[in-house]
């Protein structure tokens, strides 16, 4: 019966995973919503190289390609905060998203891009379009571009309903995250709205209610293909959902973005932990939370390994944001020499607004390596105020289930640092024990799978039985067992400092085979029958 419930708990964590994270850009939607997301980190080009394929990461498919003749250049980094992007000449450049069902027939749209115009000079310069040219209405689904002052120009089902973002214009060589958004459910006078960095910049009316069904291709750098006039211009990313976000979620992608690109927002700037003096957390952000309007987003992942969702006191105005410092990582773990302990070698912060209350961690440990975890020592979510974790202020034992971890009903307290780690290691340092399951965090008898260390300079007296999984006695270092006690070993001893066996202490070494010992240490015991000592190289005891 229990292996029964293990497995439905298992099949329902992995469907929920599967089916219901939102690893969309800051962790907002997934494939069902977020049509199409081009992310130049994506590309693995060398620099400079011509691009023919922007593979789509929203999951769909939805591949930009263009012609041997219009491909734009890859550059791995760029004045968007070093990050890579794809620039197209404006000359001829164009790039195509062949037509999905998913890019139109809606009710609603979402448009969000990065990028650094180059060639802004009033003539029409398309940021993207989809329609066949300006003298069709058939197929006209909308178009997004610069125009008249370089103003920002938005047509929805034809140009009938054509807005700009007057007085508001655009420059050539400065960095935007530029959004445009319609909802054919609002009244018709809020249902077009175009946003720079976060603030509304132009609202206008819209006859139309839906987005026709368009037969024509997506097109980027040009108002459609091949129509002449193109935009010159470094895209970083270009975003698409098939509805209107909500504000919620706006806020939190622009956030993701923000930070990503190092593009400041003009309102709702919350994550703040990308900043130099901060520690530079600027990648994988994603974020949770409520807006004033009473719109919500309480379950993200997005680009990263760590998903977080089931805010327990979440109200308006709360919003929880997390990012890494490592763009991109290779997880594994290394030694805290702090506290003994094997840490991973990137780390998250935490920003907040509000108090969101406590929520869930999962982290897809897919990508981590733990083949050195030793099974019975459970996986730590440590959070701290510190950077380098040294006393953690809180320590969460993680449940894994395939390769997801969890932790629930985690406090994530303001600025606050979380990462990885678990214990290898019991460690006498200097006149302090560390991890061990005893007295004082000395080992004992129920720590088998831990390797037990005595560091250099530092003397360890044991008065109890211990039971690891190996010993290892540095230079300097002393170990010393006392009377009537047992040192059980299952695998090797390192003795590069000296073991005692003080009157009927003993040590039993439970492998068998060739030895394992090694050191140029000594263990010494007493004699048999005597009150003299035997002291026997480590290295040839057998």
């Amino acid at each position: 019966m229990d292996s029964l419930k293990y497995l439905f708990s298992f099949a329902t964590l992995a469907f929920f995973n599967i089916c219901y994270s939102q690893v969309g850009p800051g962790g907002v939607g997934n494939s069902a919503s977020n049509g199409l997301w081009l992310k130049a980190d994506d590309i693995t080009l060398a620099n400079g190289s011509l691009v023919n394929t922007w593979t789509d990461a929203s999951g769909n498919g939805n591949n930009a390609t263009a012609a041997a003749t219009e491909q734009p250049l890859f550059f791995s980094t760029s004045t968007l905060n070093n990050m890579p992007t794809v620039r197209l000449d404006g000359t001829n450049d164009q790039m195509v998203v062949n037509d999905a069902a998913i890019l139109d027939g809606t009710s609603g749209i979402t448009f969000i891009t990065v990028l650094r115009p180059n060639n802004l000079n009033g003539q029409p310069r398309g940021i993207l379009g989809k329609r066949q040219s300006y003298a069709t209405s058939t197929d006209y689904a909308y178009t997004w571009f610069f125009h008249n002052s370089n103003y920002l120009n938005l047509d929805i089902n034809t140009q009938n309903n054509r807005f700009n973002s007057s007085p508001t214009n655009f420059s050539n060589g400065t960095n935007y995250i530029l959004q445009m958004q319609y909802n054919g459910a609002l009244p018709s006078g809020q249902r077009s709205k175009m946003y720079n960095e976060q603030n509304l910049v132009a609202q206008s009316s819209e006859s139309s209610t839906s987005i026709i069904n368009s037969a024509s291709n997506l097109v980027l750098g040009a108002l459609n293909f091949d129509y002449g006039t193109y935009l010159g211009a470094d895209y970083s990313e270009v975003i698409h959902f098939n509805y209107a976000l909500n504000t919620a979620e706006q806020i939190i992608i622009n956030n993701y973005l923000s930070a990503k690109y190092n593009i400041a927002l003009s309102s709702d700037d919350i994550y703040i932990q990308d900043d130099p003096g901060r520690g530079n957390f600027d990648y994988n952000v994603a974020g949770i939370g409520q807006a004033i309007d009473g719109s919500n987003h309480t379950d993200s992942q997005g680009t990263g390994i760590v998903r977080i969702n089931n805010p327990r006191a979440l109200s308006n105005n709360d919003f929880l944001f997390w990012g890494e410092e490592t763009r991109n990582p290779t997880y594994n773990f290394s030694t805290n020499t702090t506290n003994h302990t094997e840490q991973l070698n990137s780390r998250w912060r935490v920003r907040r607004r509000g108090n969101p209350g406590s929520v869930d961690i999962t982290f897809d440990l897919s990508s981590v390596d733990l083949s050195g975890k030793q099974s019975c020592s459970p996986l730590q979510l440590i959070v701290d105020n510190n950077y380098d974790f040294s006393s953690p202020e809180a320590i969460y034992d993680l449940t894994i289930v395939g390769s997801i971890a969890t932790a629930t009903n985690v406090r994530l307290n303001q600025n606050r640092y979380f990462t990885l780690r678990y214990v290898d290691e019991i460690v006498r340092d200097g006149s302090s024990y560390y991890n061990g399951s005893g007295v004082a965090n000395a080992p004992d008898n129920t720590n088998a799978c831990l390797k037990f260390t005595v560091k250099s300079g530092a003397v360890s007296n044991i008065n109890a039985n211990i039971h690891v999984r190996s010993v290892e006695i540095e230079t300097g270092g002393v170990l010393n067992i006392l009377n009537g006690n047992l040192l059980q070993v299952d695998n090797e001893v390192v003795v590069n400092g000296t073991i005692n066996l003080l009157g009927e202490a003993q040590l039993i070494q439970n492998h068998t085979g060739t030895t394992l010992n090694s050191g140029g240490g000594s263990l010494t015991q007493p004699q048999q029958g005597s009150a003299s000592f035997i002291t026997t190289t480590i290295g040839v005891r057998q």
